[in-house]
């Protein structure tokens, strides 16, 4: 009983290293929210796009000029378009979601690490990842890496969660046993899964996969996939990452492209 009393304790959030997380953020990322200006490559552009969302009051086709542009999936886009809503067209309004998700990912570093590593192997990988010179150069132009980097880190979270109850439960959960594994933690992974679609597109799925499944085959546990909520995992996967897909393509039917140029007759 001592045991799982100091294990709970063991993963309760520390006020003063969240103070201390949150306070590295502020200095780093909130302080230089307003330099450098946009750039004329991603910054003008992507945030082109969520301004003229905005104008065009059509958050499903992306333009740029007029132009439909899909080079990336929305979710970016509408996050700008969301703050710059808010708080009006500025720069940094525009670049405001990309410093909240590192707030976001460094708490979830702390999170991933206080359950596994404890409290103090929790504060000094989030306080690393705080001050690296990585996350601040991503954030001074308008790109999705912190995100993918913020679905990846709760998905592998919602993962490890997921096999870790399946290893405490003994014999293995079958329909037999009345005991299922806990839905949660493949809800959780089938909403990171979809977040990174709606970002990154579909390599927002192999990075993720791709780690489950290394992580199985190197622990030599790729029996658990036998009873991962598979279907639960799949459905959010599907409401949260397919909706749009299906109002983009229903919006925007293949048209035909002059011959001779070598390109597909329809695009």
């Amino acid at each position: 009983m001592s045991e799982v009393r100091y294990a709970r304790r063991a993963r309760q959030w520390n006020a003063r290293s969240v103070a201390l997380i949150v306070l590295a953020w502020l200095l780093l990322q909130l302080a230089g929210l307003w330099t450098p200006g946009l750039l004329d490559d991603v910054d003008s552009v992507y945030l082109e796009v969520a301004r003229e969302m905005l104008v065009r009051h059509d958050f499903v086709t992306p333009y740029i000029d007029g132009i439909r542009f899909f080079d990336k999936p929305p979710l970016m886009y509408w996050l700008a378009a969301a703050s710059m809503r808010l708080f009006g067209q500025q720069d940094w309004a525009g670049r405001l979601p990309l410093a909240l998700a590192v707030l976001a990912l460094l708490l979830a570093v702390y999170g991933l690490g206080l359950r596994w590593f404890g409290e103090r192997g929790a504060f000094y990988s989030a306080l690393a990842l705080g001050t690296a010179i990585g996350p601040y150069l991503y954030t001074r132009f308008y790109i999705p890496d912190i995100p993918v980097c913020l679905w990846m880190t709760l998905g592998v979270w919602c993962f490890l969660a997921g096999v870790d109850h399946l290893d405490r439960l003994q014999p293995a959960p079958t329909p037999a046993t009345g005991r299922p594994s806990r839905l949660w933690p493949w809800i959780g992974f089938g909403a990171a899964l979809g977040l990174n679609l709606l970002t990154k597109g579909l390599i927002g799925l192999v990075f993720p996969l791709g780690f489950v499944a290394a992580y199985l085959a190197w622990t030599r546990r790729l029996s658990l996939l036998a009873h991962v909520e598979v279907l639960a995992g799949a459905a959010v996967f599907l409401a949260v990452g397919l909706p749009w897909h299906i109002l983009a393509a229903l919006r925007n039917p293949a048209i035909a492209l002059p011959p001779g140029l070598g390109l597909p007759a329809r695009a």
